[in-house]
Protein backbone atom coordinates (compact mmCIF):
# COMPACT_ATOMS: atom_id res chain seq x y z
CA UNK A 1 0.00 0.00 0.00
CA UNK A 2 1.37 3.42 -1.02
CA UNK A 3 1.14 5.75 1.97
CA UNK A 4 2.97 8.67 0.40
CA UNK A 5 1.28 12.03 -0.02
CA UNK A 6 1.01 12.56 -3.77
CA UNK A 7 1.07 15.95 -5.46
CA UNK A 8 -2.56 15.41 -6.48
CA UNK A 9 -3.58 14.70 -2.88
CA UNK A 10 -1.63 17.68 -1.50
CA UNK A 11 -3.23 20.00 -4.05
CA UNK A 12 -6.69 18.53 -3.42
CA UNK A 13 -6.36 19.19 0.33
CA UNK A 14 -5.09 22.72 -0.30
CA UNK A 15 -7.91 23.50 -2.73
CA UNK A 16 -10.66 21.96 -0.60
CA UNK A 17 -9.64 23.97 2.46
CA UNK A 18 -9.41 27.11 0.34
CA UNK A 19 -12.98 26.53 -0.89
CA UNK A 20 -14.14 26.05 2.72
CA UNK A 21 -12.65 29.43 3.67
CA UNK A 22 -9.76 27.98 5.66
CA UNK A 23 -6.59 29.18 3.93
CA UNK A 24 -3.45 27.19 4.65
CA UNK A 25 0.26 27.67 4.06
CA UNK A 26 2.11 24.57 2.89
CA UNK A 27 5.10 23.72 5.09
CA UNK A 28 7.66 20.93 5.37
CA UNK A 29 8.70 18.78 2.43
CA UNK A 30 5.88 19.85 0.15
CA UNK A 31 6.72 23.54 0.77
CA UNK A 32 10.29 22.83 -0.30
CA UNK A 33 9.14 21.18 -3.50
CA UNK A 34 6.50 23.88 -4.12
CA UNK A 35 9.19 26.58 -3.86
CA UNK A 36 11.45 24.56 -6.15
CA UNK A 37 8.51 24.15 -8.54
CA UNK A 38 8.52 20.37 -8.86
CA UNK A 39 8.39 17.25 -6.73
CA UNK A 40 11.96 16.14 -6.02
CA UNK A 41 11.29 13.27 -3.60
CA UNK A 42 8.41 11.31 -2.05
CA UNK A 43 6.59 12.83 0.95
CA UNK A 44 4.93 10.75 3.64
CA UNK A 45 2.69 13.57 4.83
CA UNK A 46 1.48 17.08 4.17
CA UNK A 47 2.63 19.70 6.66
CA UNK A 48 0.72 22.95 6.69
CA UNK A 49 0.02 26.00 8.81
CA UNK A 50 -3.46 27.27 9.53
CA UNK A 51 -4.87 29.99 11.74
CA UNK A 52 -5.80 28.60 15.13
CA UNK A 53 -9.37 29.92 14.77
CA UNK A 54 -9.94 27.39 11.97
CA UNK A 55 -8.72 24.32 13.88
CA UNK A 56 -12.05 23.01 15.22
CA UNK A 57 -13.75 23.18 11.82
CA UNK A 58 -10.69 21.86 10.01
CA UNK A 59 -10.40 18.85 12.33
CA UNK A 60 -14.14 18.19 12.02
CA UNK A 61 -13.80 18.30 8.22
CA UNK A 62 -11.01 15.73 8.16
CA UNK A 63 -12.71 13.46 10.68
CA UNK A 64 -15.72 13.42 8.34
CA UNK A 65 -13.32 12.20 5.63
CA UNK A 66 -12.07 9.29 7.77
CA UNK A 67 -9.06 10.87 9.47
CA UNK A 68 -8.43 10.59 13.21
CA UNK A 69 -5.98 12.28 15.53
CA UNK A 70 -2.66 10.55 16.09
CA UNK A 71 -1.52 11.12 19.70
CA UNK A 72 1.55 13.35 20.09
CA UNK A 73 4.12 13.59 22.88
CA UNK A 74 3.49 16.41 25.35
CA UNK A 75 6.36 18.52 23.94
CA UNK A 76 4.68 18.52 20.51
CA UNK A 77 1.20 19.62 21.57
CA UNK A 78 1.36 22.64 19.23
CA UNK A 79 1.46 20.09 16.42
CA UNK A 80 -1.71 18.15 15.50
CA UNK A 81 -1.31 15.06 13.34
CA UNK A 82 -4.26 13.42 11.63
CA UNK A 83 -4.08 10.11 9.78
CA UNK A 84 -6.41 7.98 7.71
CA UNK A 85 -6.74 4.22 7.28
CA UNK A 86 -4.43 4.31 4.24
CA UNK A 87 -1.51 5.77 6.21
CA UNK A 88 -1.81 9.31 4.86
CA UNK A 89 -0.91 11.94 7.43
CA UNK A 90 -1.57 15.65 7.86
CA UNK A 91 0.83 17.52 10.14
CA UNK A 92 -1.00 20.69 11.17
CA UNK A 93 0.74 23.71 12.72
CA UNK A 94 -1.44 26.49 14.06
CA UNK A 95 -0.70 30.14 14.63
CA UNK A 96 -2.53 33.37 15.34
CA UNK A 97 -2.45 36.80 13.73
CA UNK A 98 -2.59 39.94 15.85
CA UNK A 99 -4.81 42.93 14.98
CA UNK A 100 -2.14 44.24 12.56
CA UNK A 101 -1.89 40.96 10.65
CA UNK A 102 1.44 39.91 12.14
CA UNK A 103 2.01 36.40 13.43
CA UNK A 104 1.83 36.28 17.21
CA UNK A 105 5.00 34.77 18.63
CA UNK A 106 4.32 31.61 20.62
CA UNK A 107 6.46 31.00 23.70
CA UNK A 108 6.28 27.23 23.21
CA UNK A 109 7.20 27.26 19.54
CA UNK A 110 8.67 30.15 17.67
CA UNK A 111 7.35 28.64 14.47
CA UNK A 112 6.59 31.46 12.11
CA UNK A 113 8.33 34.79 12.06
CA UNK A 114 6.30 37.73 10.80
CA UNK A 115 7.50 37.24 7.23
CA UNK A 116 7.67 33.42 7.20
CA UNK A 117 4.24 33.05 5.59
CA UNK A 118 4.97 35.01 2.43
CA UNK A 119 6.20 32.15 0.24
CA UNK A 120 4.61 31.37 -3.10
CA UNK A 121 5.22 28.00 -4.70
CA UNK A 122 3.70 25.68 -7.26
CA UNK A 123 2.37 22.15 -7.01
CA UNK A 124 1.53 20.62 -10.40
CA UNK A 125 1.80 24.12 -11.85
CA UNK A 126 -0.84 25.53 -9.47
CA UNK A 127 0.19 28.45 -7.26
CA UNK A 128 0.03 27.76 -3.51
CA UNK A 129 0.79 29.77 -0.39
CA UNK A 130 3.65 28.33 1.60
CA UNK A 131 6.28 29.23 4.12
CA UNK A 132 9.26 30.93 2.54
CA UNK A 133 12.73 29.63 1.76
CA UNK A 134 14.39 31.45 4.66
CA UNK A 135 12.01 29.87 7.16
CA UNK A 136 12.58 26.38 5.75
CA UNK A 137 16.35 26.82 5.80
CA UNK A 138 16.15 28.12 9.39
CA UNK A 139 14.18 25.09 10.55
CA UNK A 140 16.76 22.79 8.97
CA UNK A 141 19.65 24.73 10.49
CA UNK A 142 18.45 24.98 14.09
CA UNK A 143 20.74 22.17 15.22
CA UNK A 144 17.99 20.47 17.23
CA UNK A 145 18.49 17.18 15.44
CA UNK A 146 20.94 15.50 13.15
CA UNK A 147 20.28 16.25 9.50
CA UNK A 148 19.01 13.34 7.45
CA UNK A 149 19.93 12.68 3.83
CA UNK A 150 16.62 14.16 2.66
CA UNK A 151 17.33 17.31 4.72
CA UNK A 152 20.70 17.78 3.01
CA UNK A 153 19.00 17.18 -0.35
CA UNK A 154 16.38 19.83 0.43
CA UNK A 155 18.94 22.38 1.65
CA UNK A 156 21.00 22.03 -1.53
CA UNK A 157 17.96 22.58 -3.77
CA UNK A 158 16.54 25.44 -1.69
CA UNK A 159 19.87 27.26 -1.75
CA UNK A 160 19.98 26.94 -5.54
CA UNK A 161 16.50 28.47 -5.82
CA UNK A 162 17.35 31.22 -3.31
CA UNK A 163 20.58 32.12 -5.13
CA UNK A 164 18.75 32.09 -8.48
CA UNK A 165 16.20 34.57 -7.08
CA UNK A 166 18.81 37.03 -5.70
Amino acid sequence: MDTSMSADSALEIYSSLEQLGMPIWIDGGWAKDALIGEQTRPHRDLDFAVEKKHLPRLIEHFISLGYSEIPRPEENKWDIVLGDEYGHELDIHSFEFDAKGSVIDKPYWDAYAVDALNGIGHILGIEVRCVNIDHLLKTLDEGKRELREKDRHDITLLLKVKNRNL
